[in-house]
């Protein structure tokens, strides 16, 4: 998971697989080149940062695809739940 970030302010938070090609081009999705204002054909600067826990978490609830977002709901509301559970255990 990934924050790719463009030179005019733009951003986007992505999911990235490697490629054995090493030529510096970057393949994506239309959503994601309209997200960040990218046409085709033209070359960027772009900025790569990796996401630490809380924006891979809020990648996962984000994604459109049930089969992303539904797991990542329901391990969040478990482990919220965890909490909350242990939390009585501590103070009862």
């Amino acid at each position: 998971m990934v924050r790719i970030l463009t030179s005019c302010g733009k951003f986007a938070d992505a999911a990235v697989i490697g490629r054995q090609v090493l030529d510096n081009k970057i393949g994506m999705d239309f959503e994601l080149r309209n997200s960040l204002g990218l046409n085709v054909g033209k070359k960027y600067s772009l900025e790569i940062r990796k996401l630490r826990f809380w924006g891979a978490l809020r990648w996962y609830l984000r994604r459109r695809d049930p089969a992303i977002r539904i797991p990542a709901l329901l391990a969040s509301l478990s482990i919220g739940l965890g909490v909350v559970s242990l939390l009585i255990a501590l103070f009862s």
